[in-house]
């Protein structure tokens, strides 16, 4: 079975120097290689289901995170998400439209 997402990822907005957690959940057959996109680039080390990101900086913003799964039966892009950093406040979703 070709991956498919249970859980794609979240637009997240975190406060800066907090942490930040982003994850993704895939179904398919055979194991599930997960790359993280920023940007369209492949986010280095970033190779697994969960990003964490420690005391985060405005250079950790992203206007297009997205993972990329595959397996032998196929490959699939996730739909981007955004983080992004404030000043002030605590981590919360990002506001839907």
């Amino acid at each position: 079975m070709a991956p498919q997402l249970v859980q794609p990822p979240q637009s997240m907005l975190a406060r800066q120097g907090d942490s930040g957690l982003f994850c993704v959940e895939a179904v398919g057959t055979a194991l599930l290689p997960c790359q993280r996109l920023r940007d369209g680039a492949p986010t280095a080390g970033a190779r697994g289901p969960l990003l964490r990101i420690d005391a985060a900086q405005h250079a950790d913003e992203s206007a297009h995170d997205q993972v990329e799964v595959s397996n032998s039966p196929g490959r699939l892009l996730s739909p981007a998400a955004q983080r992004a950093v404030e000043r002030s406040g605590r981590c919360t979703p990002w506001p839907r439209a």
